[in-house]
């Protein structure tokens, strides 16, 4: 019985065609045992499907965090990197720390609607293709910290939160952009319901979530970047070290009086990236 979750198709190269080859990046989910306010979803190339049924080819994963797995069902095509880039990604430089994308959900890969939880209402950032793309190539994991007080409120479900991520997930794995992992702060102080009204680390403009990557992902976090459209986003980034913080303008009405760069689009960032690294 396979368990509801969600994996995209990959058409395996180097397969006869008559094996009808296929694999499957899958959708982890990892909870940390210590003050865990969000969900971290992880993709890596474990499963492989031929002739209809589904194998089980192994994981990979950092050692230490505990692991809850779930397995693949849905069929979305896409064509991601290569499954020997992933995992030499992974396996070398074990003792280098790497450096990553930190970037808001609402306002920075998708446009800001208000408590977004369905699929209809998602439109892309212009830009934020190429941006992930490019990013990826020079080195930097792709890391979203978002702020979901809409769970809190009861507006929409983490349920519906995680499959909302999943489909976006796999929107990018089809333009071959791969989300190293996904963090979501839940709670509100003033307008959360019952367990969710409480003050958390976690919410921006905490530093949590990018001190939870950097201790899950191996992150340095003084030569990371951050891209956010609000002042949370970038006091959470110079409070978390991060070398640069960015700000797109359109949400906030004045600019952020914390350190940053005010970017009109995406393509901003990008320039900035390929210049400095």
């Amino acid at each position: 019985m396979i368990s509801r979750a969600t994996c995209g198709l990959l058409e395996a190269e180097r397969v006869r065609p008559e094996q009808q080859m296929r694999l499957r990046l899958c959708r982890w989910r990892a909870i940390a045992t210590s003050n865990c306010c969000g969900t971290v979803l992880y993709t890596w190339p474990v499963w492989a499907v031929s002739d209809g049924e589904l194998h089980r080819r192994g994981t990979l994963r950092p050692a230490g965090l505990p692991w809850l797995a779930t397995e693949p069902t849905s069929n979305v095509v896409y064509t991601p990197p290569q499954e020997a880039s992933d995992a030499m990604s992974v396996s070398r430089n074990m003792n280098e720390l790497a450096r990553a994308l930190f970037l808001d959900r609402d306002g920075v890969v998708n446009h800001e609607v208000g408590y977004l939880h369905r699929t209809e209402d998602v439109v892309w950032m212009k830009g934020i293709g190429p941006l992930c793309r490019t990013a990826m190539q020079l080195g930097y994991k792709l890391v979203v910290v978002t702020n979901q007080s809409g769970i809190g409120r009861r507006f929409y479900s983490m349920t519906q939160f995680e499959d909302l991520m999943a489909w976006m997930r796999a929107e990018l794995l089809a333009q071959e952009i791969h989300l190293d992992a996904v963090y979501c702060c839940p709670y509100h102080p003033e307008h959360g319901i019952g367990e969710y009204k409480r003050e958390h680390e976690d919410r921006k403009p905490g530093p949590g979530m990018l001190h939870k990557a950097e201790r899950e992902l191996g992150i340095d976090l003084s030569r990371s970047v951050l891209v956010g459209d609000r002042c949370s986003d970038i006091a959470a980034g110079l409070a978390a070290g991060v070398r640069q913080c960015f700000l797109v303008q359109g949400t906030e009405a004045e600019s952020c009086p914390q350190d940053h760069i005010l970017v009109k689009e995406l393509a901003e960032v990008e320039f900035w990236l390929r210049k400095h690294s």
